[in-house]
């Protein structure tokens, strides 16, 4: 018995150690539309994209301290040359936020096709607003459902 619990917990370990990581990402995706309203602002008013990425990296009062080190570590690969296709995929690898990646890919064809920076983060910003809003949603009719299911369960008990 004691056999079957431990490989049941061997064979469970990559599933632990993502929910281990999960908290980060999802501190992530919760503080990202901030971030991308305070990339907006900042673009609107008047500041390239690497400045505005400094700027919000260096407001720790604003955001998470872990996506303002991403955006920290992002500024300042493309402000030593790195290719910039090559600092948003390395932003998502690092730490695999799908929103981060969609982020990039739209930034990267911006500048290739020389379109309004600002127009494609409030384009982002109101994708990934309606995407987190739709996510708290599905979470709310899960607990519906799972509260449901609890009730009946204990109902029948009795």
């Amino acid at each position: 018995m004691l056999s079957i619990g431990c490989g049941g917990i061997f064979r469970s370990r990559p599933a632990l150690e993502s929910f281990s990581q999960a908290p980060g990402k999802n501190q992530i995706r919760k503080e990202l539309p901030q971030a991308l309203d305070l990339m907006v602002l900042c673009v609107d008013a008047g500041l390239g994209l690497d400045s505005a990425l400094q700027k919000i990296s260096m407001e720790n009062t604003a955001l998470n301290s872990a996506l303002a080190d991403e955006l920290r570590i992002l500024g300042r690969e493309i402000l030593l040359g790195m290719d910039r296709e090559k600092a948003y995929q390395d932003l998502y690898l690092r730490n695999g936020v799908d929103e981060l990646k969609t982020l990039g890919s739209a930034l990267h064809q911006a500048s290739k096709l020389g379109l309004s920076v600002a127009k494609i983060l409030r384009a982002q910003s109101d994708f990934i607003c309606k995407k987190h809003s739709q996510r708290a949603e599905e979470s709310a009719m899960k607990c519906q459902f799972i509260c449901r299911f609890l009730c009946g369960f204990s109902s029948c008990r009795r």
